[in-house]
């Protein structure tokens, strides 16, 4: 059984939630999209692909379903601060800083596109830092589940509601690419992402 702790995120029709687990004790993250069924079964099988691809540097997918009209997938929520967070809290990150983080996230993306899987919502919200285990060592990057993913091998079914080009906040992120709505996508998309992600990482400025 679930609670709703809180709406983390609304873009569109979708929404994300933190909830808490009662059995086990737990918060995850909810993640609800209401579309087609074939759109349904597309994000589903993204997200499944996501999981067995992402690595170390990824979150963990613990369940998924189709509840009617609505896609719904149970995401871990990794404790740590996001890198949006914590540019607003403490400002830019150091030198060393921004080398470990764009080397983690590029690792984590290589990860992916290796696997034929491509992110597509590469954003300083959706990377979380988390506290290293020991004195003086570097944050774990985690990089969070709850977004976009689209496989290579099925690159025109439709476009997702929650896509990119649908989400305001998304746009000073993505590629032009993905804001003219080809259907043509590759990993360089994420490439693009990843530079401003360490351009923001770094300034403190987004573009």
């Amino acid at each position: 059984d679930l609670r709703v702790e809180r709406v983390l995120r609304e873009a569109g029709p979708t929404s994300l939630h933190v909830v808490e687990h009662l059995l086990q004790g737990r918060r995850l993250l909810l993640q609800r999209a209401p579309v087609s069924d074939l759109a349904a079964q597309r994000i589903i099988s993204n997200a499944k692909a996501w999981a067995r691809a992402a690595g170390e540097h990824g979150v963990a997918l613990f369940d998924d379903g189709i509840d009617g009209d609505v896609a719904w997938l149970i995401w871990e929520l990794p404790e740590g601060e996001t890198l949006a967070d914590r540019v607003s809290r403490a400002g830019p990150l150091g030198n060393d800083e921004v080398v470990h983080v764009s080397t983690a996230l590029g690792d984590a993306l290589a990860t992916l596109h290796a696997q034929g899987v491509i992110h597509r919502d590469l954003r300083p919200e959706g990377i979380v830092l988390q506290p290293a285990s020991a004195d003086g060592a570097a944050p774990r990057v985690r990089l969070a589940g709850h977004v976009v993913v689209d496989r290579l091998v099925h690159p025109s079914i439709d476009t997702p509601l929650d896509s990119p080009a649908n989400t305001a906040d998304a746009w000073s992120w993505s590629a032009p690419e993905l804001l003219s709505g080809t259907q043509h996508i590759t990993p360089s998309a994420d490439v693009w992402s990843l530079g401003l992600v360490a351009f923001y990482a770094l300034t403190g400025k987004r573009t």
